[in-house]
């Protein structure tokens, strides 16, 4: 799962990223709410979720959640704020916010809450988990099984299959799948996803031709069997 991080505590920025990474999600962290909005108009096919602080400089988040809302952007957002006021609360959620986190907070309670917004009924029912045809992703244990035998992917491998599953049968570019498992100053003309995606076939034993299907010239299609 690929976040974009936005707060202007430095200290506390760099807090949160560390605490995120270590849980396997991939971070882009920025101070500034001019420079979070440009991100987000511009790149916001990138993030599954924003985690979005309520005071900021240049523009305050419950304005960038306004704004984003405004031009159809869905990516959900979380709201940070030292505010434990209700009109904050309400406010908050009438910008556009899917959640409310006041601080300080345990990390595994944003953590709960960044899974709770990304469950997706369409694809799964269970808590923390991700099911597509016979492969399931378990966000709270970052296991990973297919025809219900555990397999063991890195952090990278892992987010490449989330951003697949959640995507069944299209096909997603490499540029695409490089944006959501590296962060965003990463840059590369390496076969860095080439390789990754061989690991997976590999490991889940995955034909290139039926499960994890090479796209030439574009990239990659999970197919889904029916």
């Amino acid at each position: 799962m690929k976040v974009l991080l936005v707060e202007d505590d430095k200290d506390i920025r760099e807090s949160i990223k560390e605490m995120l990474e270590q849980e396997g999600f991939t971070v882009d962290a920025l101070g500034d709410g001019g420079q979070a909005l440009r991100r987000l108009l511009s790149n916001h096919d990138s993030y599954d979720i924003v985690v979005l602080d309520m005071i900021l400089p240049e523009i305050e988040g419950k304005e960038i959640c306004r704004l984003v809302r405004k031009e159809n952007i869905v990516t959900p957002i979380v709201m940070l704020t030292g505010q434990r006021d209700l009109r904050e609360k309400v406010e908050a959620f009438s910008a556009g916010a899917d959640d409310y986190v006041t601080k300080p907070f345990f990390i595994d309670e944003l953590i709960a809450r960044m899974h709770a917004i990304m469950r997706r009924p369409r694809q799964s029912t269970k808590l923390n988990t991700l099911v597509v045809g016979n492969l399931e992703l378990n966000f709270a244990t970052r296991k990973v099984y297919k025809d219900k035998v555990e397999f063991f992917l890195t952090p990278k491998e892992f987010h490449i299959l989330e951003l697949l599953m959640r995507n069944p049968d299209q096909v997603l570019a490499r540029d695409k799948l490089l944006a959501h498992g590296w962060d965003f100053s990463y840059t590369s003309f390496t076969n860095v996803i080439d390789v990754h995606i061989n690991s997976i076939r590999k490991k889940l034993r995955m034909s290139k031709d039926r499960d994890l299907v090479t796209v030439h010239g574009v990239g990659y299609r999970l197919k889904v069997k029916s």
